[in-house]
């Protein structure tokens, strides 16, 4: 199998080799980009094997690094964002090779990876920029095939299958918003949270480029994107995705922004109205789920974080020691070893320095950022509260590109140079529908 796998990785780089180098030279960046973040959801997750875990995480950073030599160092749009990320991956490291050792080896590769992707996606040109929109769409739309074929023909994961845990069993977990389908899907994300994150990303994607796209394709691609958050059962990237979309929509520098914002609204309460029923089934279902109440239960862990020896509650026991914190008493005893809420997890193994520098990359982000940014930090921000996924390099590596990836560019209209001095001054005719 190892020599398979050595293969097929050695046909994915000559491939892509000639790939950039047939691309024009404005495009090498993007697709630079493009290609290590797909790298990172083919096979950088713990369901695959290990050598193919290795090279792909190699190859995605090789790439973000080689996209980066392409156009050269443009860090000053991102300066916060790499002082705080350089800042964070400095103590982080420092605390975990002191308290923690074995977490060392993942964050020293999960920073690689996320640092060179700040250096590839911050220098992106206009073109570059819209090549990495369309190559999301492309990546979306492939795991949503393969989110089908696993839901209703293969019923596993495509390609590596289900986590195998120690005892020989599969770690299988049920779609909450489809009972009785069957088990959520997860592609070749991982998980399915990481693969309906990508989803949601990249329906933000669809939905700012809207029409930029060819009407039957967008509402294709539409359709596949949702139908694959649905068979994912993540029901905190419905919400990141639909409050993405309303900030995308008000947002909107064209007219009729408060028609749709209310169009919006007013389905939603209608819809309301007509299965106010069924909603309520559905809450109580929620409410009542060990989902929701172990999300919710993990914020009973941040008193006794807070009362850890000063140093500890400062910075934390080091990067990937959850187990440790679980066994001295201070995250949740119910015997469910996933905090499933990213800022008490780093509020623990970060301390609070890890999560005010956490909150200070989003701030930053925000900030700088269009409408898509902040649509994507919306939906990031949610995941928060829901997926502990610092630690998964996809969903690290997309975090990131919501960070640096430049803005569309500005629409410049024509320039009205003023008349010579010897001619006579001619009246400027501007056409009211330029």
């Amino acid at each position: 199998m190892i020599v398979t796998l050595a293969g097929v990785g050695l046909l994915v780089a000559a491939g892509s080799v000639i790939l950039f180098l047939l691309t024009p030279a404005d495009r090498r960046r993007g697709l630079a980009g493009t290609i290590g973040v797909a790298l990172l959801v083919f096979g950088a997750s713990a369901r695959a094997p290990s050598v193919v875990q290795d090279a792909t995480q190699v190859g995605a950073a090789v790439a973000f690094a080689l996209g980066t030599v392409v156009g050269g160092l443009r860090l000053r749009e991102v300066r916060g964002v790499l002082v705080v990320l350089a800042a964070f991956t400095v103590i982080v490291l420092t605390v975990t090779q002191l308290a923690f050792p074995l977490g060392t080896l993942l964050f020293v590769k999960l920073m690689a990876v996320a640092l060179s992707a700040l250096a590839c996606f911050s220098g992106f040109s206009s073109s570059d920029r819209s090549l990495f929109l369309t190559g999301v769409l492309v990546l979306a739309a492939v795991e949503s095939c393969l989110g089908v074929l696993e839901s209703f023909v293969v019923h596993e994961p495509l390609p590596w299958g289900y986590k195998v845990q120690e005892n020989g069993s599969a770690v299988v977990l049920q779609n909450p918003l489809l009972p009785g389908l069957g088990a959520r899907v997860s592609g070749s994300v991982g998980h399915p949270i990481p693969y309906g994150t990508l989803l949601g990303f990249a329906v933000l994607v669809l939905v700012d480029q809207w029409r930029r796209r060819r009407p039957v394709l967008r509402w294709v691609l539409l359709a596949a994107f949702l139908v694959g958050i649905v068979l994912s059962g993540s029901r905190s990237v419905i919400i990141g995705v639909v409050v993405g979309v309303v900030l995308i929509l008000w947002s909107s520098p064209r007219g009729g922004r408060a028609l749709r914002v209310f169009a919006v609204a007013g389905v939603a309460v209608v819809g309301s109205i007509v299965f106010a029923s069924d909603i309520a089934a559905a809450l109580d279902r929620l409410v009542t789920s060990g989902s929701y109440t172990n999300r919710a239960g993990a914020f009973d862990s941040v008193p006794g974080l807070l009362g850890r020896a000063p140093l500890e509650t400062l910075f934390g026991s080091g990067f990937g020691s959850d187990f440790e914190l679980y066994y001295r008493g201070f995250f949740p005893q119910d015997g469910f070893l996933v905090i499933d809420n990213q800022l008490v997890t780093s509020l623990g193994t970060e301390g609070v320095v890890g999560v005010a520098l956490v909150v200070t990359l989003f701030v930053l982000g925000w900030l700088r950022g269009g409408r898509l940014r902040r649509a994507w930090l919306v939906l990031f921000g949610v995941m928060l509260f829901s997926f502990d996924y610092f630690g998964w390099f996809a969903m690290l590596a997309l975090l990131v590109v919501a960070l640096a990836i430049p803005g569309p560019p500005r629409p410049t209209g024509p320039r009205l140079e003023s008349p010579a001095r010897d001619e006579p001054r001619r009246p400027v005719v501007v056409d009211p529908l330029d």
